[in-house]
């Protein structure tokens, strides 16, 4: 779906339907449409932390309950069928931040890689793309107690399992990727999620910036970069 079709879909394909069925797991299809009840927007990298579901079964899964949104403020996620964000204030909860390592020296010295586009995405049944690299994530410790008002439930507040770090940014840890996809309900910083309250707007969702004013997007970069520094250069001192 693109932010400027009228309507969202409220039911999937009869193909994808037809997938689903010949996979024959109704507990796992269960599961996934728990999830989305809890929460109407997923990134992939998300569900993968939160079903035990192999990928190329998720990728089945996936367009029964929910459909994709190609361009606006979430782009790259998972929506739950017949949910219109952008008539939704709340919503802003759910948007996505493209963060991305800038160029500089302390850049060069991070141990991460590059990662492919999100619009490179592979819709399932349509044509296959290789899928991303894998890469180890290099994790920090990091002790400080945060509090960020947001929906997150305990079990996932908690980022105890590296891969989390594949959708949360939390600070003291390095991002896997130079280019990261981050909602902002997984922004797990007291700081940054104070950006994005203060800057709330809900008089009409914008293609950029979705239901935040102005500039938010550009704020919480600045700062969440200059955690990402602060936080090479702690560990480049021990």
């Amino acid at each position: 779906m693109n932010f400027d079709d009228k309507y969202v879909p409220n039911k999937p394909l009869d193909a994808a339907v037809t997938a689903m069925k010949k996979m024959s797991d109704p507990l796992k299809e269960n599961e996934i449409t728990d999830l989305f009840q809890k929460r109407p927007i997923w990134s992939k990298n998300a569900l993968k932390c939160n079903i035990d579901v192999p990928p190329e079964k998720l990728k089945i899964l996936l367009p029964v309950v929910a459909y994709y949104c190609v361009t606006g403020p979430w782009r790259s996620l998972w929506v739950r069928f017949g949910y219109d964000p952008r008539k939704d204030p709340e919503s802003i909860c759910y948007q996505v931040l493209d963060f991305r390592l800038r160029q500089s020296a302390t850049a060069a010295e991070l141990p991460v890689k590059a990662k492919r586009s999100t619009f490179n995405y592979a819709l399932p049944l349509s044509i296959h793309r290789p899928g991303p690299q894998v890469v180890q994530v290099k994790d920090f410790a990091y002790t400080k107690n945060m509090q960020n008002g947001s929906q997150i439930s305990d079990d996932i507040r908690k980022v105890t399992d590296k891969n989390k770090l594949q959708y949360i940014f939390q600070e003291g840890s390095l991002p896997p990727y130079r280019q990261m996809f981050y909602q902002f309900e997984d922004i797990h910083n007291e700081r940054l999620q104070d950006i994005i309250q203060s800057n709330v707007q809900t008089e009409q969702c914008d293609e950029k910036e979705g239901w935040c004013q102005q500039e938010t997007l550009n704020k919480l970069r600045d700062l969440m970069s200059e955690m990402v520094k602060l936080t090479v250069k702690a560990t480049s001192n021990d």
